[in-house]
This record gives C-alpha cells, sequence and structure tokens, in this order.
C-alpha cells in the first residue's frame, strides 16, 4: 500500500458509516496490514467500538490470515494487547 493510499485508508476507520469501518478491518485482515497506525485505529475500533461486529472484524483483522514464523512474534504482541482490553472491559 502506498504512502498516499495508507492516508487515505486511515481514514476509514473513523467514517460515520458502520460498513466502511468494517471492510476497512476487512482490508487489513486481507492485506496482512502490519503498519503502526492501522494497528492502532484496529485498537482504538477494538475499545470504542459500540458495534460488535465491527468490533469482532477489528480484532480478526489484528491477526493475518495465515500464521508463518515469521509473524507469531507480531501476532503473539496482538494477542496480548487484545487480552488485555478485554480485561478491561469485562471489569
Amino acid at each position: 500500500m502506498t504512502a498516499k493510499l495508507l492516508a487515505v485508508f486511515l481514514h476509514c476507520f473513523d467514517d460515520q458509516f458502520t460498513s466502511v469501518r468494517a471492510e476497512a478491518c476487512i482490508t487489513c485482515g486481507l492485506l496482512r496490514i502490519r503498519d503502526e497506525r492501522v494497528i492502532t485505529k484496529l485498537c482504538t475500533i477494538i475499545t470504542d467500538e459500540l458495534i460488535h461486529r465491527v468490533k469482532a472484524l477489528a480484532i480478526q483483522g489484528l491477526f493475518c490470515g495465515s500464521c508463518t514464523d515469521s509473524c507469531y512474534r507480531t501476532n503473539q504482541f496482538r494477542l496480548n494487547y487484545v487480552e488485555m482490553i478485554l480485561k478491561t472491559l469485562s471489569r
């Protein structure tokens, strides 16, 4: 993804329409985007989103479709982060 496209793509996470936010989350998972700004946006959706479907898609978007050894560390970090968020939300 180019820098220009990424800048526009980041705005999709803040869109007023649920379907746009959901598709942004799905795209992250399909394209395996690992940019820190995208990960931050996904984590923000996980914590602040009111629509559970979008929240679930954001969690899925954090993980690549098929894990390999090269992405294990990244996914382990993401999993720990999601677990921390879910523990905070359950209080």
